[in-house]
């Protein structure tokens, strides 16, 4: 299972839209058992990383993420 970490930052809809037309299935999730559990991550990017961090942290996915 591909899963795309929501974290409440990056284009996440662009990259679900782009894993749809090459047929792949991802799941966008901030569940840390669906993110513990997956197959794949992928982690939308942003351009500010002190944001980003914030987001993660907020939503308690750092600790499953350094897994």
């Amino acid at each position: 299972m591909i899963v795309i970490v929501d974290y409440g930052m990056g284009n996440v809809g662009s990259i679900a839209n782009m894993l749809k037309k090459i047929g792949a299935q991802a799941t966008l999730s901030a569940d840390t058992y669906q993110i513990a559990s997956a197959d794949k991550l992928i982690l939308p990017g942003v351009g500010a990383f002190d944001s980003c961090m914030q987001g993660l942290q907020a939503r308690n996915l750092i600790p499953v993420l350094n897994e």
